[in-house]
Protein backbone atom coordinates (compact mmCIF):
# COMPACT_ATOMS: atom_id res chain seq x y z
CA UNK A 1 0.00 0.00 0.00
CA UNK A 2 1.35 3.38 -0.96
CA UNK A 3 1.81 6.29 1.42
CA UNK A 4 -1.08 8.14 -0.23
CA UNK A 5 -3.39 5.15 0.33
CA UNK A 6 -2.39 4.99 4.02
CA UNK A 7 -3.17 8.64 4.47
CA UNK A 8 -6.54 8.16 2.77
CA UNK A 9 -7.46 5.29 5.09
CA UNK A 10 -6.62 7.36 8.13
CA UNK A 11 -8.52 10.37 6.98
CA UNK A 12 -11.42 8.70 5.11
CA UNK A 13 -14.00 9.99 7.54
CA UNK A 14 -12.54 13.47 7.88
CA UNK A 15 -13.58 16.61 6.11
CA UNK A 16 -12.45 17.41 2.58
CA UNK A 17 -8.80 18.57 2.34
CA UNK A 18 -7.72 16.77 5.46
CA UNK A 19 -5.57 14.35 3.45
CA UNK A 20 -3.49 17.17 2.10
CA UNK A 21 -2.97 18.72 5.51
CA UNK A 22 -2.02 15.32 6.98
CA UNK A 23 0.51 14.68 4.21
CA UNK A 24 2.09 18.07 4.78
CA UNK A 25 2.28 17.46 8.54
CA UNK A 26 3.80 14.05 7.99
CA UNK A 27 6.44 15.46 5.66
CA UNK A 28 7.35 18.27 8.06
CA UNK A 29 8.04 15.94 11.00
CA UNK A 30 9.46 12.99 9.09
CA UNK A 31 12.93 12.02 10.45
CA UNK A 32 15.83 12.75 8.13
CA UNK A 33 18.69 10.43 7.35
CA UNK A 34 21.28 12.52 9.17
CA UNK A 35 19.70 11.94 12.61
CA UNK A 36 21.02 9.04 14.65
CA UNK A 37 21.17 7.92 18.24
CA UNK A 38 24.07 9.24 20.28
CA UNK A 39 24.21 5.93 22.12
CA UNK A 40 23.07 2.59 20.68
CA UNK A 41 20.16 0.98 22.45
CA UNK A 42 21.09 -2.20 24.30
CA UNK A 43 19.19 -5.22 25.51
CA UNK A 44 16.18 -4.94 27.75
CA UNK A 45 17.30 -4.92 31.35
CA UNK A 46 15.77 -7.57 33.62
CA UNK A 47 14.97 -5.03 36.31
CA UNK A 48 13.21 -2.75 33.85
CA UNK A 49 11.19 -5.57 32.34
CA UNK A 50 10.07 -6.60 35.82
CA UNK A 51 9.29 -3.34 37.64
CA UNK A 52 9.87 -0.67 34.92
CA UNK A 53 12.76 0.82 36.92
CA UNK A 54 16.37 1.39 35.89
CA UNK A 55 19.27 0.30 38.09
CA UNK A 56 20.38 3.91 38.48
CA UNK A 57 19.02 7.44 38.12
CA UNK A 58 20.99 10.64 37.86
CA UNK A 59 20.61 14.38 38.17
CA UNK A 60 23.26 17.04 38.04
CA UNK A 61 23.68 16.73 41.81
CA UNK A 62 23.31 13.05 42.75
CA UNK A 63 23.34 9.45 41.55
CA UNK A 64 20.82 6.97 42.96
CA UNK A 65 21.79 3.30 42.58
CA UNK A 66 19.04 0.74 43.06
CA UNK A 67 19.74 -2.26 45.22
CA UNK A 68 17.61 -5.02 46.61
CA UNK A 69 19.16 -4.52 50.03
CA UNK A 70 20.22 -0.89 50.47
CA UNK A 71 19.41 1.71 47.79
CA UNK A 72 22.28 4.18 47.90
CA UNK A 73 22.59 7.87 47.10
CA UNK A 74 25.87 9.45 45.99
CA UNK A 75 26.41 13.16 45.52
CA UNK A 76 28.29 14.67 42.60
CA UNK A 77 31.97 15.48 42.93
CA UNK A 78 32.42 19.23 42.96
CA UNK A 79 34.91 19.23 40.04
CA UNK A 80 32.36 17.58 37.76
CA UNK A 81 29.73 20.29 38.22
CA UNK A 82 31.46 22.78 35.95
CA UNK A 83 30.39 21.27 32.63
CA UNK A 84 26.91 20.50 31.34
CA UNK A 85 27.71 17.17 29.73
CA UNK A 86 25.67 14.13 30.74
CA UNK A 87 28.81 12.36 31.99
CA UNK A 88 29.63 13.12 35.58
CA UNK A 89 31.71 11.79 38.50
CA UNK A 90 30.21 11.01 41.87
CA UNK A 91 31.92 10.50 45.21
CA UNK A 92 32.13 6.79 45.95
CA UNK A 93 31.25 7.33 49.62
CA UNK A 94 27.44 7.46 49.96
CA UNK A 95 25.61 10.42 51.44
CA UNK A 96 23.69 10.35 54.67
CA UNK A 97 20.27 9.49 53.32
CA UNK A 98 18.60 7.57 50.54
CA UNK A 99 15.46 8.63 48.76
CA UNK A 100 13.22 7.44 45.97
CA UNK A 101 14.45 9.38 42.92
CA UNK A 102 11.17 9.00 41.04
CA UNK A 103 9.50 11.27 43.58
CA UNK A 104 11.42 14.28 42.25
CA UNK A 105 11.55 16.15 38.98
CA UNK A 106 14.55 16.28 36.69
CA UNK A 107 15.78 12.69 36.93
CA UNK A 108 17.04 10.55 34.08
CA UNK A 109 18.10 6.89 33.78
CA UNK A 110 21.86 6.54 34.09
CA UNK A 111 24.67 4.14 33.32
CA UNK A 112 27.43 3.81 35.93
CA UNK A 113 30.74 2.02 36.20
CA UNK A 114 32.76 0.54 39.02
CA UNK A 115 34.39 3.12 41.31
CA UNK A 116 37.84 4.36 40.27
CA UNK A 117 40.06 6.49 42.49
CA UNK A 118 37.20 7.14 44.91
CA UNK A 119 34.81 8.28 42.15
CA UNK A 120 31.93 6.62 40.32
CA UNK A 121 31.79 7.51 36.59
CA UNK A 122 28.19 7.81 35.39
CA UNK A 123 26.39 9.01 32.26
CA UNK A 124 22.78 9.60 31.36
CA UNK A 125 21.40 7.30 28.71
CA UNK A 126 20.03 10.36 26.95
CA UNK A 127 21.59 13.77 26.40
CA UNK A 128 19.79 15.09 29.45
CA UNK A 129 21.95 18.02 30.54
CA UNK A 130 23.04 19.44 27.21
CA UNK A 131 21.39 21.42 24.43
CA UNK A 132 22.84 21.04 20.93
CA UNK A 133 21.61 24.39 19.68
CA UNK A 134 23.93 26.93 21.29
CA UNK A 135 22.07 29.84 19.65
CA UNK A 136 18.69 28.85 21.00
CA UNK A 137 17.08 31.02 23.64
CA UNK A 138 17.50 29.17 26.94
CA UNK A 139 14.35 28.03 28.62
CA UNK A 140 13.50 29.02 32.12
CA UNK A 141 14.61 26.38 34.63
CA UNK A 142 11.91 23.83 35.25
CA UNK A 143 13.14 22.73 38.68
CA UNK A 144 14.68 24.40 41.70
CA UNK A 145 17.84 22.36 41.03
CA UNK A 146 18.13 23.80 37.52
CA UNK A 147 17.55 27.25 38.96
CA UNK A 148 20.41 26.81 41.45
CA UNK A 149 22.62 25.57 38.64
CA UNK A 150 22.09 28.76 36.60
CA UNK A 151 23.11 31.13 39.38
CA UNK A 152 26.37 33.06 39.42
CA UNK A 153 29.40 30.84 40.12
CA UNK A 154 29.96 32.24 43.62
CA UNK A 155 26.39 31.36 44.59
CA UNK A 156 25.95 28.07 42.74
CA UNK A 157 29.15 26.82 44.43
CA UNK A 158 27.23 26.95 47.72
CA UNK A 159 24.95 24.11 46.57
CA UNK A 160 27.03 21.08 45.51
CA UNK A 161 24.64 18.93 47.53
CA UNK A 162 20.99 19.92 48.11
CA UNK A 163 18.24 17.44 48.84
CA UNK A 164 14.55 17.73 49.80
CA UNK A 165 13.72 15.71 52.90
CA UNK A 166 10.01 15.85 52.08
CA UNK A 167 7.94 16.89 49.10
CA UNK A 168 9.88 19.77 47.45
CA UNK A 169 6.79 21.97 47.71
CA UNK A 170 6.30 21.42 51.45
CA UNK A 171 8.38 24.49 52.24
CA UNK A 172 6.24 26.56 49.86
CA UNK A 173 3.06 25.34 51.50
CA UNK A 174 4.49 26.15 54.91
CA UNK A 175 5.29 29.75 53.95
CA UNK A 176 1.89 30.31 52.33
CA UNK A 177 -0.07 28.80 55.21
CA UNK A 178 -1.11 31.45 57.77
CA UNK A 179 -1.57 28.74 60.40
CA UNK A 180 1.94 27.32 60.09
CA UNK A 181 4.58 27.99 62.70
CA UNK A 182 8.01 29.57 62.29
CA UNK A 183 10.79 28.22 60.10
CA UNK A 184 13.93 26.74 61.61
CA UNK A 185 17.27 27.40 59.88
CA UNK A 186 20.10 25.41 61.44
CA UNK A 187 23.68 25.24 60.20
CA UNK A 188 27.14 24.14 61.26
CA UNK A 189 30.66 23.92 59.90
CA UNK A 190 34.07 22.47 60.60
CA UNK A 191 37.62 23.03 59.45
CA UNK A 192 40.99 21.31 59.33
CA UNK A 193 43.30 22.02 56.38
CA UNK A 194 40.08 22.37 54.40
CA UNK A 195 36.60 23.32 55.55
CA UNK A 196 33.01 22.17 55.13
CA UNK A 197 29.47 23.04 56.18
CA UNK A 198 25.98 21.61 56.54
CA UNK A 199 22.54 23.21 56.88
CA UNK A 200 18.87 22.33 57.28
CA UNK A 201 15.56 24.16 56.84
CA UNK A 202 12.38 22.88 58.42
CA UNK A 203 9.56 23.41 60.86
CA UNK A 204 9.47 22.79 64.60
CA UNK A 205 8.98 19.08 63.98
CA UNK A 206 10.17 18.17 60.47
CA UNK A 207 12.97 18.97 58.03
CA UNK A 208 12.17 20.17 54.53
CA UNK A 209 15.58 20.66 52.89
CA UNK A 210 19.20 19.96 53.69
CA UNK A 211 22.50 20.80 52.05
CA UNK A 212 26.24 20.63 52.53
CA UNK A 213 29.44 21.54 50.74
CA UNK A 214 33.10 22.56 50.97
CA UNK A 215 34.49 25.85 52.28
CA UNK A 216 36.79 27.88 50.04
CA UNK A 217 39.75 29.87 51.32
CA UNK A 218 43.34 29.56 52.49
CA UNK A 219 43.35 27.52 55.71
CA UNK A 220 39.68 28.24 56.53
CA UNK A 221 38.94 28.28 60.23
CA UNK A 222 35.84 27.21 62.11
CA UNK A 223 34.38 30.73 61.95
CA UNK A 224 34.52 30.76 58.14
CA UNK A 225 33.12 27.24 57.84
CA UNK A 226 30.15 28.08 60.07
CA UNK A 227 29.65 31.33 58.16
CA UNK A 228 29.49 29.35 54.92
CA UNK A 229 26.76 27.19 56.46
CA UNK A 230 24.70 30.25 57.41
CA UNK A 231 25.19 31.86 54.00
CA UNK A 232 24.23 28.69 52.10
CA UNK A 233 21.02 28.27 54.12
CA UNK A 234 20.03 31.93 53.62
CA UNK A 235 20.81 31.97 49.89
CA UNK A 236 18.87 28.74 49.33
CA UNK A 237 15.84 30.18 51.10
CA UNK A 238 16.17 33.39 49.06
CA UNK A 239 16.38 31.51 45.74
CA UNK A 240 13.53 29.22 46.77
CA UNK A 241 11.33 32.25 47.40
CA UNK A 242 12.26 33.73 44.03
CA UNK A 243 11.85 30.52 42.02
CA UNK A 244 8.39 29.69 43.33
CA UNK A 245 7.36 33.37 43.53
CA UNK A 246 6.26 32.92 47.13
CA UNK A 247 4.43 35.59 49.06
CA UNK A 248 4.57 34.59 52.75
CA UNK A 249 1.19 34.49 54.43
CA UNK A 250 2.65 35.98 57.64
CA UNK A 251 5.44 38.41 56.62
CA UNK A 252 5.77 39.72 60.18
CA UNK A 253 6.26 36.27 61.67
CA UNK A 254 9.53 35.70 63.53
CA UNK A 255 11.55 32.73 62.36
CA UNK A 256 14.54 31.15 64.10
CA UNK A 257 18.11 30.60 63.01
CA UNK A 258 20.38 28.42 65.13
CA UNK A 259 24.17 28.14 65.19
CA UNK A 260 26.65 26.86 67.76
CA UNK A 261 29.09 29.72 67.05
CA UNK A 262 28.84 32.55 69.59
CA UNK A 263 31.56 34.42 67.68
CA UNK A 264 29.49 34.44 64.49
CA UNK A 265 26.41 35.66 66.36
CA UNK A 266 28.44 38.43 68.01
CA UNK A 267 29.91 39.60 64.71
CA UNK A 268 26.51 39.73 63.04
CA UNK A 269 24.89 41.54 65.96
CA UNK A 270 27.50 44.32 65.85
CA UNK A 271 27.54 44.49 62.04
CA UNK A 272 23.77 44.81 61.68
CA UNK A 273 23.84 47.89 63.89
CA UNK A 274 26.28 49.67 61.54
CA UNK A 275 24.74 51.75 58.79
CA UNK A 276 27.66 50.94 56.50
CA UNK A 277 30.92 49.08 57.06
CA UNK A 278 33.93 51.09 58.13
CA UNK A 279 37.34 50.70 56.42
CA UNK A 280 38.55 48.76 59.43
CA UNK A 281 35.58 46.40 59.24
CA UNK A 282 36.33 45.69 55.58
CA UNK A 283 39.77 44.41 56.61
CA UNK A 284 38.36 42.14 59.30
CA UNK A 285 38.67 38.39 58.95
CA UNK A 286 36.05 36.70 56.75
CA UNK A 287 34.49 40.02 55.73
CA UNK A 288 33.45 38.56 52.37
CA UNK A 289 31.24 35.96 54.04
CA UNK A 290 29.95 38.38 56.69
CA UNK A 291 28.93 41.00 54.10
CA UNK A 292 27.19 38.38 51.93
CA UNK A 293 25.25 37.15 54.98
CA UNK A 294 24.13 40.66 55.93
CA UNK A 295 22.91 41.47 52.41
CA UNK A 296 21.15 38.12 52.14
CA UNK A 297 19.26 38.79 55.38
CA UNK A 298 18.02 42.09 53.94
CA UNK A 299 17.04 40.55 50.59
CA UNK A 300 15.03 37.68 52.09
CA UNK A 301 12.65 40.08 53.77
CA UNK A 302 11.75 37.68 56.56
CA UNK A 303 12.44 38.35 60.23
CA UNK A 304 14.89 35.95 61.85
CA UNK A 305 15.86 35.68 65.48
CA UNK A 306 19.37 34.27 65.66
CA UNK A 307 19.98 31.95 68.62
CA UNK A 308 22.86 29.94 70.01
CA UNK A 309 22.60 26.18 70.42
CA UNK A 310 25.24 24.16 72.18
CA UNK A 311 27.12 21.98 69.72
CA UNK A 312 27.96 18.26 69.90
CA UNK A 313 25.30 17.49 72.47
CA UNK A 314 24.92 14.00 70.99
CA UNK A 315 28.27 13.12 72.60
CA UNK A 316 26.68 13.55 76.03
CA UNK A 317 23.26 11.94 75.45
CA UNK A 318 21.19 10.19 72.79
CA UNK A 319 20.19 12.49 69.95
CA UNK A 320 16.52 11.49 70.25
CA UNK A 321 16.42 12.94 73.77
CA UNK A 322 17.66 16.39 72.71
CA UNK A 323 15.42 19.32 71.87
CA UNK A 324 14.64 19.92 68.22
CA UNK A 325 17.26 22.64 67.45
CA UNK A 326 19.96 20.52 69.10
CA UNK A 327 18.95 17.49 67.01
CA UNK A 328 19.16 19.52 63.81
CA UNK A 329 22.53 20.95 64.86
CA UNK A 330 23.90 17.46 65.42
CA UNK A 331 22.68 16.38 61.98
CA UNK A 332 24.28 19.46 60.39
CA UNK A 333 27.51 18.70 62.20
CA UNK A 334 27.37 15.13 60.90
CA UNK A 335 26.93 16.37 57.32
CA UNK A 336 29.77 18.88 57.70
CA UNK A 337 32.06 16.17 59.11
CA UNK A 338 31.26 13.85 56.22
CA UNK A 339 31.91 16.66 53.73
CA UNK A 340 35.20 17.43 55.49
CA UNK A 341 36.46 13.95 54.64
CA UNK A 342 35.42 14.27 51.00
CA UNK A 343 35.87 17.95 50.16
CA UNK A 344 38.97 18.94 48.19
CA UNK A 345 41.08 21.89 49.26
CA UNK A 346 39.81 25.08 47.59
CA UNK A 347 42.33 27.84 48.29
CA UNK A 348 40.90 30.30 45.72
CA UNK A 349 37.67 32.07 46.67
CA UNK A 350 35.12 33.00 44.00
CA UNK A 351 34.40 36.72 44.32
CA UNK A 352 30.91 37.62 45.48
CA UNK A 353 29.26 40.99 44.62
CA UNK A 354 29.06 42.08 48.28
CA UNK A 355 32.82 42.28 48.78
CA UNK A 356 34.74 44.34 46.24
CA UNK A 357 38.29 43.71 47.44
CA UNK A 358 40.08 40.37 47.80
CA UNK A 359 43.67 39.60 48.80
CA UNK A 360 45.41 36.82 46.90
CA UNK A 361 48.94 35.70 47.74
CA UNK A 362 50.65 33.20 45.45
CA UNK A 363 47.33 32.05 44.02
CA UNK A 364 45.62 31.58 47.41
CA UNK A 365 42.82 33.82 48.70
CA UNK A 366 43.56 35.32 52.11
CA UNK A 367 40.33 35.98 54.00
CA UNK A 368 41.54 36.08 57.62
CA UNK A 369 44.32 37.89 59.47
CA UNK A 370 45.09 39.89 56.33
CA UNK A 371 47.64 42.18 58.00
CA UNK A 372 49.62 39.22 59.35
CA UNK A 373 49.44 37.41 55.99
CA UNK A 374 50.88 40.43 54.18
CA UNK A 375 53.72 40.76 56.69
CA UNK A 376 54.46 37.04 56.39
CA UNK A 377 54.45 37.18 52.60
CA UNK A 378 56.90 40.08 52.68
CA UNK A 379 59.19 38.85 55.46
CA UNK A 380 59.21 35.05 55.42
CA UNK A 381 61.23 34.59 52.18
CA UNK A 382 64.00 36.81 53.53
CA UNK A 383 63.88 35.09 56.94
CA UNK A 384 64.12 31.70 55.25
CA UNK A 385 67.16 32.84 53.28
CA UNK A 386 68.81 34.19 56.44
CA UNK A 387 68.25 31.02 58.47
CA UNK A 388 69.48 28.73 55.69
CA UNK A 389 72.64 30.78 55.25
CA UNK A 390 73.22 31.18 59.01
CA UNK A 391 72.85 27.47 59.86
CA UNK A 392 74.01 26.20 56.46
CA UNK A 393 70.76 24.32 55.97
CA UNK A 394 69.56 22.71 52.77
CA UNK A 395 65.97 23.03 51.58
CA UNK A 396 65.26 19.55 52.96
CA UNK A 397 66.68 20.46 56.37
CA UNK A 398 64.62 23.65 56.50
CA UNK A 399 61.44 21.69 55.75
CA UNK A 400 62.26 19.30 58.63
CA UNK A 401 61.61 22.06 61.20
CA UNK A 402 58.05 22.17 62.57
CA UNK A 403 57.64 25.91 62.02
CA UNK A 404 53.88 25.98 62.64
CA UNK A 405 54.31 24.63 66.17
CA UNK A 406 57.03 27.16 66.90
CA UNK A 407 54.80 29.97 65.66
CA UNK A 408 51.89 28.74 67.78
CA UNK A 409 54.12 28.64 70.86
CA UNK A 410 55.43 32.17 70.29
CA UNK A 411 51.96 33.60 69.66
CA UNK A 412 50.85 32.31 73.06
CA UNK A 413 53.44 34.38 74.94
CA UNK A 414 53.02 37.78 76.55
CA UNK A 415 54.74 40.77 74.93
CA UNK A 416 57.82 40.74 77.28
CA UNK A 417 58.15 36.96 76.91
CA UNK A 418 57.76 37.21 73.14
CA UNK A 419 60.52 39.85 72.94
CA UNK A 420 62.89 37.80 75.11
CA UNK A 421 62.33 34.53 73.19
CA UNK A 422 62.91 36.22 69.82
CA UNK A 423 66.15 37.77 71.06
CA UNK A 424 67.23 34.41 72.51
CA UNK A 425 66.34 32.45 69.37
CA UNK A 426 68.21 34.80 67.04
CA UNK A 427 71.10 35.48 69.47
CA UNK A 428 70.33 39.13 70.04
CA UNK A 429 70.44 39.21 73.87
CA UNK A 430 72.54 42.07 75.34
CA UNK A 431 75.38 39.90 76.68
CA UNK A 432 79.05 40.88 77.07
CA UNK A 433 80.61 40.27 73.66
CA UNK A 434 77.56 41.59 71.77
CA UNK A 435 77.51 44.81 73.82
CA UNK A 436 81.19 45.36 73.00
CA UNK A 437 80.44 44.87 69.28
CA UNK A 438 78.00 47.76 69.51
CA UNK A 439 80.02 49.93 71.87
CA UNK A 440 83.78 49.30 72.12
CA UNK A 441 84.08 50.54 75.69
CA UNK A 442 81.61 47.96 77.08
CA UNK A 443 83.16 45.06 79.05
CA UNK A 444 82.88 41.46 77.84
CA UNK A 445 83.35 39.87 81.25
CA UNK A 446 80.53 37.76 82.75
CA UNK A 447 79.04 39.70 85.69
CA UNK A 448 78.30 36.44 87.59
CA UNK A 449 81.55 34.48 87.43
CA UNK A 450 84.11 36.90 85.97
CA UNK A 451 84.57 34.76 82.84
CA UNK A 452 86.57 36.99 80.44
CA UNK A 453 84.20 36.46 77.51
CA UNK A 454 80.46 36.16 78.05
CA UNK A 455 78.91 34.67 74.91
CA UNK A 456 75.52 33.02 74.30
CA UNK A 457 76.50 29.56 75.50
CA UNK A 458 78.30 30.82 78.54
CA UNK A 459 75.18 32.76 79.44
CA UNK A 460 73.25 29.48 79.45
CA UNK A 461 75.87 27.23 81.08
CA UNK A 462 77.47 29.63 83.58
CA UNK A 463 78.44 27.90 86.87
CA UNK A 464 76.49 30.52 88.78
CA UNK A 465 73.34 29.14 87.15
CA UNK A 466 73.96 25.48 88.03
CA UNK A 467 71.08 25.39 90.51
CA UNK A 468 68.81 27.04 87.97
CA UNK A 469 69.81 24.52 85.29
CA UNK A 470 69.09 21.60 87.63
CA UNK A 471 65.69 23.04 88.45
CA UNK A 472 64.89 23.49 84.75
CA UNK A 473 65.85 19.87 84.02
CA UNK A 474 63.47 18.63 86.72
CA UNK A 475 60.65 20.88 85.51
CA UNK A 476 61.21 19.71 81.94
CA UNK A 477 60.97 16.02 82.95
CA UNK A 478 57.74 16.66 84.87
CA UNK A 479 56.36 18.59 81.89
CA UNK A 480 57.01 15.63 79.59
CA UNK A 481 55.08 13.34 81.93
CA UNK A 482 52.10 15.73 82.09
CA UNK A 483 51.88 15.75 78.27
CA UNK A 484 51.59 11.94 78.04
CA UNK A 485 54.87 11.81 76.15
CA UNK A 486 55.97 8.70 74.26
CA UNK A 487 58.64 6.90 76.37
CA UNK A 488 61.19 7.18 73.55
CA UNK A 489 60.55 10.90 73.16
CA UNK A 490 60.81 11.37 76.92
CA UNK A 491 64.19 9.60 77.00
CA UNK A 492 65.65 11.47 74.01
CA UNK A 493 64.28 14.89 74.98
CA UNK A 494 65.44 14.65 78.63
CA UNK A 495 68.92 13.48 77.68
CA UNK A 496 69.24 16.07 74.90
CA UNK A 497 68.10 18.91 77.16
CA UNK A 498 70.57 18.00 79.89
CA UNK A 499 73.43 17.47 77.45
CA UNK A 500 72.88 20.76 75.64
CA UNK A 501 72.86 22.73 78.88
CA UNK A 502 76.07 20.99 79.99
CA UNK A 503 78.16 20.75 76.81
CA UNK A 504 76.28 22.69 74.13
CA UNK A 505 75.63 19.61 71.99
CA UNK A 506 74.24 16.05 72.10
CA UNK A 507 75.21 12.62 70.70
CA UNK A 508 73.40 9.27 70.53
CA UNK A 509 74.56 5.74 69.65
CA UNK A 510 72.44 4.44 66.76
CA UNK A 511 73.00 0.84 67.82
CA UNK A 512 70.98 1.43 70.98
CA UNK A 513 68.05 3.10 69.21
CA UNK A 514 64.93 1.77 67.47
CA UNK A 515 64.09 2.64 63.86
CA UNK A 516 61.79 5.54 64.84
CA UNK A 517 64.31 6.80 67.40
CA UNK A 518 67.10 6.68 64.81
CA UNK A 519 65.00 8.63 62.31
CA UNK A 520 64.22 11.24 64.96
CA UNK A 521 67.84 11.58 66.11
CA UNK A 522 69.17 11.98 62.56
CA UNK A 523 66.47 14.50 61.65
CA UNK A 524 67.11 16.65 64.75
CA UNK A 525 70.88 16.33 64.30
CA UNK A 526 70.58 17.77 60.77
CA UNK A 527 68.77 20.78 62.27
CA UNK A 528 71.39 20.75 65.14
CA UNK A 529 70.59 19.79 68.69
CA UNK A 530 71.13 23.24 70.29
CA UNK A 531 68.24 24.54 68.17
CA UNK A 532 65.89 22.56 70.43
CA UNK A 533 66.40 25.23 73.10
CA UNK A 534 65.13 27.78 70.61
CA UNK A 535 62.00 25.82 69.68
CA UNK A 536 63.27 24.40 66.38
CA UNK A 537 62.01 20.83 66.65
CA UNK A 538 61.99 18.26 63.89
CA UNK A 539 58.63 17.15 62.49
CA UNK A 540 59.56 13.62 63.58
CA UNK A 541 58.75 14.50 67.21
CA UNK A 542 55.12 15.25 66.37
CA UNK A 543 54.80 12.20 64.11
CA UNK A 544 55.96 9.75 66.79
CA UNK A 545 53.80 11.41 69.45
CA UNK A 546 50.72 11.18 67.17
CA UNK A 547 51.28 7.45 66.67
CA UNK A 548 51.64 7.03 70.43
CA UNK A 549 48.36 8.83 71.07
CA UNK A 550 46.56 6.60 68.55
CA UNK A 551 48.00 3.41 70.02
CA UNK A 552 47.19 4.37 73.63
CA UNK A 553 43.72 5.74 72.75
CA UNK A 554 44.49 9.01 74.52
CA UNK A 555 42.66 12.27 73.97
CA UNK A 556 44.35 13.60 70.85
CA UNK A 557 42.70 16.99 71.22
CA UNK A 558 45.02 17.82 74.11
CA UNK A 559 48.03 15.58 73.48
CA UNK A 560 48.37 15.44 69.69
CA UNK A 561 51.77 15.66 68.07
CA UNK A 562 51.60 19.34 67.06
CA UNK A 563 50.08 20.31 70.43
CA UNK A 564 52.82 18.39 72.20
CA UNK A 565 55.57 20.20 70.30
CA UNK A 566 53.90 23.58 70.89
CA UNK A 567 53.65 22.98 74.65
CA UNK A 568 57.26 21.80 74.83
Amino acid sequence: MSGRQKESLICCKAEKGCCTRWANLHAAHRPVATLFLRQRMGQWRPTFARDRRWPAYQTRYWLFIQSARTPTLFHAHSDSLQGRLPSRSFNAQPTLRTNNPLAYEGVAPAEFQAPRHGLIPAMCSINFFQHDDSDAIPNLPSTIFAHLDQLEPWESSLFPYVMPMANPLTLKEHLEDPESGPLFLVHDGGAAENGSFGWMIGSNSATYWEGSGPTAGRKPGSFRAKGYGMLAALRFLLQYLHFFNITPACPGQVHFEYTDSKALLGHLASSIERFYPSPGACLASEFDIESAILHSIKLIGLTFERKHVKGHQDKEQEIQTLNWPAQLNCQCDHMATQQLRLAPLYTKVIKNPYCNAYVTIRGESVTGQIRKALFDAAGRPRLRTYLMEHFQWTDDTFSQVHWNDLLSAICGLSVPEHTFVIKLAFKLLPIGFRLQQRQAHMPTRCPSCDEPMEDDWHWLTCDSRAAWCLEQKQLFSAHLVSLKTHPSLKFIASRAFASILSTGDCNFDDAQLSIDETSLVHSQASIRWPNMLFGRFSVEWARIQDEHIAEQHLDGKYFSGPDWTTKI
